[in-house]
């Protein structure tokens, strides 16, 4: 992947992330909980889908399983296509699929 294209991916991964979250919770609440996320979770890795994936599932439980979908949802729709759920893969592995596809190129 180049790096114009991983800088692309990248944008549009932290705009899901914020949409995403400002869907679910409210704007407030949403742009509060990514604040902290970014000065603790994202500190040392910033846009790391393990790290954003725990940092949800520690902060939601269960409930994290929704805010991923509805992040994957708008990633995939960002990036011109559509999230279809996958046997076996985590979150994660939905994000870093997408990094290296390329779809990222034609924007």
């Amino acid at each position: 992947m180049t790096q114009r294209a991983r800088k692309r991916f990248d944008q549009v991964f932290a705009e899901s992330v914020v949409r995403a979250l400002s869907g679910i919770l409210g704007e407030s609440c949403g742009q509060a909980l990514l604040y902290y996320m970014e000065r603790t979770a994202w500190q040392k890795e910033p846009l790391n889908p393990e790290v954003l994936s725990e940092f949800l599932g520690r902060t939601f439980g269960w409930g994290a399983r929704v805010i991923e979908r509805r992040i994957l949802e708008v990633m995939y729709s960002e990036l011109g296509s559509t999230f279809a759920e996958r046997e076996g893969y985590k979150f994660a592995d939905y994000v870093n699929e997408c990094r290296g596809a390329e779809v990222l190129t034609k924007k």
